[in-house]
């Protein structure tokens, strides 16, 4: 190899191992600007978005797999004939999946709705994705620390009260007292995750509206786009109770209906409460917008009646215009709401508020005649 072949590989190797570096040292500073690291439940989640296919499918394929090692473990038991699916094992699976694939899709949704939110905030771009970066992460340390105390507190309800749970009844070995440890501690280490980021969100979510700075009656889609979050947070609890509801109805008694009001009532707070500060701003700016609206009317009338003490009538004709015009706009504005969600978003909400209870007068009757 002759000098300038190896003098043009050197600059070549050189320009690589700086791009590197560079590259390299971008991503540190990208990451120490973070203000935390992220939590394991963020980590799988997005291992399961590189997976080929749409993350649903991994979640389909998951439940699969948990509805038939629920059964096959009483196989292996000899509680449970070889072959066959008992509804209470098979329907039981959707509780060790269901935490996990709602922190993924609440995540999602959270990211989206900021995106919408954010051009009604002052903020550089810096902060603007560290405000995404929470919204979307949980903190490492609260990660660990809920996969810890949930797996013991898993773990302790099945060994304290095996009889609670689906088939422990019947087991004939510790093999099924050691797989619904482990299906349980799964529910309980993605569920307690859920719950703590949810009312981060929701925290967060209320912060960000008291930092818009600006409020426009006309221009309603930012401050709409949280409605779509709680919202969805709050429909997936209620659907979780009525999943919950139908469960029992199929395989033993029915939800109290003390949990039924309570989680529905929770819900609601999901959905509402985050949403009260940007719909005081909304109101106070509609106040606004109506006493400026009054005030050109006052004014336009003092002016018609200045012109008709004076005898004079040639501008009665552009005033009336006037105040055909502002007695119009006055109107618009008093028929725009300030509540921060849309007709579709409130609907949707409203009818799965009332499925679960629907479902336990339903119950109920049932069991009157049953």
């Amino acid at each position: 190899m002759d000098r300038a072949t190896r003098f043009a590989s050197w600059k070549v190797k050189h320009w690589s191992m700086s791009q590197q570096t560079a590259t390299s040292q971008v991503t540190d500073l990208h990451q120490a600007e973070m203000p935390y690291a992220r939590s394991w439940i963020d980590h799988l989640t997005e291992w399961i978005d590189r997976i080929p296919g749409p993350s649903w499918g991994f979640y389909v394929a998951a439940l699969l797999v948990l509805t038939i090692s629920n059964n096959v473990i009483f196989w292996i038991d000899g509680s449970q004939a070889v072959g066959s699916f008992e509804l209470d094992k098979s329907s039981d699976a959707i509780f060790s999946i269901y935490f996990l694939a709602l922190y993924h899709y609440l995540s999602r949704v959270a990211g989206r709705c900021f995106d919408v939110f954010q051009p009604v905030l002052t903020w550089t771009e810096a902060d603007r994705q560290i405000m995404r970066y929470k919204l979307t992460n949980l903190p490492r340390w609260i990660g660990w620390l809920v996969l810890v105390a949930g797996t013991l507190l898993a773990v302790s309800n099945v060994l304290l009260d095996p009889l609670a749970f689906t088939g422990l009844d019947k087991a004939n070995t510790l093999s099924p007292v050691i797989y619904q440890s482990a299906a349980f501690s799964l529910t309980v280490v993605t569920l307690l995750p859920l719950v703590i980021q949810l009312l981060r969100q929701l925290r967060l979510v209320t912060e960000l509206h008291r930092q818009a700075y600006t409020v426009d009656l006309f221009h309603l889609t930012p401050f709409h786009a949280f409605s779509k979050f709680t919202a969805q947070a709050g429909a997936a609890l209620l659907l979780f109770v009525l999943y919950a509801g139908l469960f029992t109805l199929l395989t033993g008694p029915g939800v109290p209906l003390y949990a039924i009001v309570g989680i529905s009532a929770l819900a609601v707070c999901i959905f509402v409460i985050p949403l009260l500060g940007i719909q005081n701003r909304l109101g106070h700016e509609k106040a606004q917008l109506l006493d400026s609206t009054n005030e050109a009317i006052k004014v336009t009338m003092g002016r018609i009646h200045g012109e008709v003490n004076a005898d004079t009538y040639e501008k009665i004709s552009g005033l009336n215009t006037t105040m055909s015009a502002l007695v119009a706009e006055r109107t618009l504005i008093k028929g725009i709401s300030t509540w921060p969600w849309d007709t579709g978003t409130l609907r949707g909400f409203a009818t799965t508020l009332v499925l679960p209870i629907l479902l336990w007068l339903v119950t109920r009757l049932l069991g009157r005649f049953v």
